[in-house]
């Protein structure tokens, strides 16, 4: 018998066995109504559970899943299908297994959570408040619907229990579902049970596969060439200029054709290029998961991709709504079995206050007093916009929330100024943040004729080279002083709110550059803060192309245990104002998922 035919028979065996696991005498009274939940989190459903069984939330009672996956794989169908019509974004993620009121095969009933009623002389009712199905168990295995009928109770009641959406606002709903098993001239028995939190994964756990973009073919690249270069001569563009803006186009495709390459050989782990509808894979959603407890002492888990809000009104169509590839990409390549997508996404209006990408939300690892971490979201105001500070306290308080200003970027992501690596130290992590003002420092101490960028030359084939004394007097150094002061208030809030200390911080040399028309900055250098830890004590920086950088971000990880691998990122995504870590996304290590208790 395989290992997963193995726990589907283990946990068919004590949802069947859900009345008997009970010690006879734990029932109260025969002619009582007695409603069950796994309220102690180890399982399986004891007496021991009836102490703590009328409340719940993120650390005491019963948890139940949001059961988003899609274990049989029909959605695949729903999805192709959905996509041929004028399908609206909100309309893509809808298919599930929550979605519908049966359970789809063993796996699927899986995901369900335990519940039983005691054996009764009396016909017995459930209800249940939220969105929720309850099923409930024949003698022959089937499952239907539970709830709102007279069940024969004289043998007891073997239920299971699924949420059919995560929890997105607590003004709305809490998480807590509540179940009521009434009979006549009984009492009733209400129980509670909490939707588990969605945790996001921090980057020190080990990347199992990392996801990256589908290289395109040099053929392709030509194609798109030649097609560029009608296109713009039928706007009346002379062929020298039409050219020109070819060649730009064609230079991004070439370097992120070369990039993935390089990606490939550095990372150690398995890439899974697909198609993702845009090249920034870790800007399309959030690595999360879902997990409650199972017998044995196991952990249910579910992956769940958080995907983001967008400027775009929710209800727009194709064409009209350019999301709806990335959305469709991105349910494509991660809905299935024990793996689901989700969209976040405020109703009835555009999302103008929530987030655009999850680009700007990275989990800490644990610190003290949040053990599974905390979120950090970047912003651009005092105030967190309302749906992403509605999101996070849905959670229940899991990950606390800490937002750091992230404005005075072009791009305003956190991964621009931190990252979180595995190392050797009492934590078993290093927080490593940019250093503007050390790469500066760096470049003084050099000849003035050091060349900084040499040989390298931007998309319009112009070269990028410059030296030591050009950057040390001139915007750029004016750029990357503004960013020092920026970083180091971002470094006190991190010292006081993750209690870090200066053997937790290891800085590494960025400089930073004005956007051309704008009061942002934008990293001028290869920013090696911006990179990929894939497991172990590994870093994947980017190259910042200036040999004295490179030596001191190497030297610094190094005392701290790690050991530092340099990606080539130019041009692309370097001139596309993002990095290595832009460029991918990664399912990491859930451990055992046992994240209570």
């Amino acid at each position: 018998m395989s290992l997963r035919c193995l726990l589907i028979f283990v946990a068919l065996t004590v949802v069947a066995g859900a009345v008997s696991a009970i010690v006879p005498d734990a029932w109260a009274d025969p002619v009582a109504v007695d409603l069950r939940v796994d309220a102690d989190r180890d399982g399986v459903l004891t007496a021991a559970d009836e102490a703590g069984e009328e409340e719940a939330t993120v650390d005491h009672g019963a948890l139940v899943l949001a059961n988003v996956d899609d274990d049989g794989g029909r959605c695949a169908v729903d999805l192709e299908r959905r996509l041929r019509a004028r399908v609206k974004l909100v309309d893509i993620t809808a298919c599930h297994d929550g979605a519908d009121d049966v359970v789809d095969g063993a796996d699927d009933a899986l995901d369900l959570a335990p519940a039983a009623v005691a054996p009764i002389a009396a016909p017995v009712t459930i209800s249940a408040t939220g969105p929720v199905h309850v099923f409930v168990q024949d003698a022959a295995g089937r499952w239907s619907l539970a709830t709102d009928r007279p069940l024969d109770a004289t043998d007891g009641l073997r239920l299971g229990v699924e949420v059919t959406d995560i929890v997105r606002d607590p003004a709305r709903w809490d998480g807590t579902v509540r179940l009521t098993a009434t009979a006549p001239a009984a009492a009733p028995d209400t129980v509670a049970l909490r939707t588990a939190p969605l945790l996001a994964l921090d980057a020190t756990r080990r990347a199992r596969t990392v996801l990256a973009d589908t290289p395109r073919s040099r053929a392709s690249i030509d194609r798109d060439y030649r097609s560029e270069v009608r296109r713009n001569l039928r706007l009346g563009r002379d062929r020298a200029t039409a050219r020109a803006r070819a060649r730009g186009i064609r230079a991004f495709a070439l370097g992120q054709r070369a990039f993935l390459r390089g990606l490939d050989q550095a990372t150690g782990v398995k890439v899974r290029h697909q198609d993702w509808a845009r090249e920034w894979v870790q800007d399309a959603f959030e690595s999360t998961y879902q997990s409650v407890p199972a017998a044995g002492g196991r952990a249910q888990a579910m992956r769940v991709a958080l995907m983001a809000g967008t400027p775009i009104e929710p209800a727009a169509i194709l064409p009209t709504n350019p999301l709806v590839a990335i959305v469709a990409g991105v349910t494509r390549n991660l809905r299935g079995a024990d793996s689901g997508v989700v969209q976040h996404l405020p109703e009835g209006r555009p999302t103008t206050d929530g987030w655009t990408t999850t680009g700007t939300m990275e989990a800490t690892p644990p610190v003290p007093g949040a053990p599974r971490g905390r979120l950090i979201v970047g912003g651009r105001g005092q105030a967190l916009p309302a749906a992403t500070a509605a999101l996070v306290a849905a959670q229940g308080g899991a990950q606390p929330l800490l937002q750091l200003s992230t404005g005075w970027l072009d791009v305003g992501h956190t991964d621009e100024t931190l990252a979180f690596v595995p190392a050797r130290t009492a934590r078993g992590w290093v927080a490593v943040v940019a250093d503007p003002r050390g790469a500066l420092d760096l470049l003084g101490k050099l000849p003035g004729d050091t060349p900084v960028l040499g040989g390298l030359r931007g998309l319009d084939g112009a070269s990028a080279a410059t030296t030591a004394r050009a950057v040390t007097h001139g915007r750029v150094a004016a750029a990357s002083r503004f960013a020092a002061e920026r970083i180091d208030e971002q470094l006190t809030i991190l010292r006081r709110e993750l209690e870090l200390t200066d053997a937790d911080v290891v800085r590494v040399p960025v400089l930073y550059g004005w956007k051309e028309g704008h009061r942002h900055v934008v990293a001028f250098t290869g920013n090696a803060v911006n990179g990929l830890a894939p497991g172990g004590r590994r870093f994947l920086a980017p190259d910042p192309h200036v040999a004295a950088f490179r030596e001191a971000t190497r030297r610094a990880l190094a005392a701290k245990g790690v050991a530092t691998r340099f990606v080539d990122t130019w041009p692309l995504p370097h001139l596309g104002d993002g990095e290595l870590h832009c460029m991918t996304n990664a399912l990491r290590d859930l451990g055992d998922a046992r994240w209570w208790g």
